[in-house]
């Protein structure tokens, strides 16, 4: 046989090889897609391996991707909640949708799977996370002491205590109670929007002003100050006044220092910033 012959005989055997190994992947994506749709869990496990799984399912059309997202909701596995995240930027509403639902599936099973998830979270995911836990309260608090246990300054767990409301209060009385800078101030702004006791508000508010006082980072102080303001304590008085009678002080921490004397009830210091030149200090005196 000559070199030619041989050389197109090698191609030929490589371009049946290719052809073969298509219809192969051809064959192997469309079993794998038609057990998704019927909800084989060896299935989803074979979906979770691959890296290119959301543009896998996106070659499919609406319906399949929705009835496959909507059978995550039935797998019990650890991985299920990473394929999940995965899958979440689809276009379509509807799978969107099944996605979360299968993810709240998930939070009542095991929430300490969507709480590691949400720890380092996107924006964009870490909202679809706290949808999920919260279409259930007592699997949301789970949720949330499970994504704050050991991080008290996990900010996006913060988010979630926003969206469980009340039922969330004691768990952020104990941080301010027990936490550090940083969870005391996420804690307290949580809790400036939740209906409190007069004996709740003054232990958070004793607790914020004890953190600021004690505290030598400035940018800490001025992050504290107006979730300090909305509880105005009375011990924080000499604060509130320094802050707000001060010209060379960021206007947006004198206004609510200035908010703070007026719970306060702190008419001489009032009296002297009324007409401020700072016109944000002066608009609320009038």
């Amino acid at each position: 046989m000559s070199r030619s012959a041989s050389r197109w005989l090698v191609l030929g055997i490589l371009l049946i090889a290719v052809i073969g190994l298509g219809i192969y992947n051809t064959i192997a994506n469309r079993r794998l897609v038609t057990e998704l749709a019927a909800g084989k869990p060896a299935a989803f496990a074979e979906l979770a391996a691959r890296q290119d799984a959301y543009i896998f399912l996106q070659a499919e059309d609406q319906p399949t991707r929705a009835k496959i997202a909507s059978n995550l909701a039935g797998w019990s596995d650890e991985k299920a909640v990473g394929l999940i995240v995965k899958l979440l930027p689809d276009p379509d509403a509807e799978v969107r949708s099944n996605l979360i639902r299968s993810l709240a599936a998930a939070a009542e099973r095991d929430p300490t799977s969507i709480a590691a998830e949400l720890t380092a979270a996107t924006p964009v995911i870490a909202a679809a996370l706290i949808e999920a836990a919260t279409k259930d309260t007592e699997v949301g608090l789970r949720v949330l002491k499970h994504t704050l246990d050991s991080n008290h300054g996990n900010e996006p767990g913060y988010l979630l205590a926003k969206r469980i409301g009340t039922p969330s209060k004691q768990v952020m009385v104990d941080i301010v109670r027990g936490g550090d800078g940083k969870g005391i101030l996420l804690a307290a702004d949580v809790l400036s929007g939740l209906d409190l006791s007069p004996q709740e508000r003054a232990l958070v508010g004793a607790k914020i002003y004890a953190s600021y006082t004690e505290s030598d980072d400035q940018a800490y102080r001025d992050g504290l100050l107006p979730v300090m303001a909305k509880f105005a304590p009375s011990e924080a008085l000499s604060e509130f006044r320094q802050v707000a009678t001060d010209h060379t002080a960021p206007s947006d921490l004198r206004v609510a220092a200035t908010q703070a004397l007026i719970a306060l009830d702190d008419d001489e210091t009032l009296d002297r910033l009324r007409g401020d030149a700072d016109t944000n200090v002066a608009a609320i005196l009038k």
